[in-house]
């Protein structure tokens, strides 16, 4: 085949560590617009980003050829640095070390962007820790809860 056709739909969740409450509402813009940049620089388009004070959640599109592990490390690890180099009050800053990739069947598109979009009111009911389990959960991921959190 001469041409390649793809919608890669990737939702994807991470917390900082510890669950420390890092990205404040003063600079979540920020540090969201970075990310986006980062997954834009691997090849990838950001179509919503979104979180709380100790997480985030982001629906990429992806490239057929990116391989997830690779990207999740270069996001990651360059939004630390950023983070670290370019905020005073974070020079600790860093991201727990897992993360979850789900894919989103395109007929379910915006279902995740309602959900990523609310996050602020979803979680006056629920905390990160079971959101995220709930998200295994509902993939049918197999999971030892004694480490998932870690």
């Amino acid at each position: 085949m001469t041409h390649t056709y793809s919608k890669l739909l990737v939702h994807f969740v991470w917390s900082t560590k510890q669950r420390a409450l890092w990205i404040e509402p003063a600079l979540k813009n920020r540090i969201y617009a970075l990310i986006r940049k980062l997954f834009e620089n691997e090849g990838g388009k950001v179509i919503i980003i979104n979180g709380m004070p100790d997480h985030i959640h982001i629906l990429a599109c992806l490239k057929p050829s990116t391989v997830i592990s690779e990207l999740i490390r270069t996001v990651k690890g360059a939004s630390s640095k950023w983070i670290r180099d370019n905020l005073e009050r974070f020079t600790n800053f860093s991201w727990q070390e897992g993360y979850g990739a789900f894919s989103v069947g395109y007929s379910n598109v915006q279902s995740v962007i309602s959900y990523i979009a609310n996050q602020e009111h979803h979680h006056k009911h629920k905390s990160y820790d079971d959101e995220f389990i709930e998200l295994l959960n509902m993939q049918n991921i197999d999971f030892d809860e004694r480490f998932v959190l870690g």
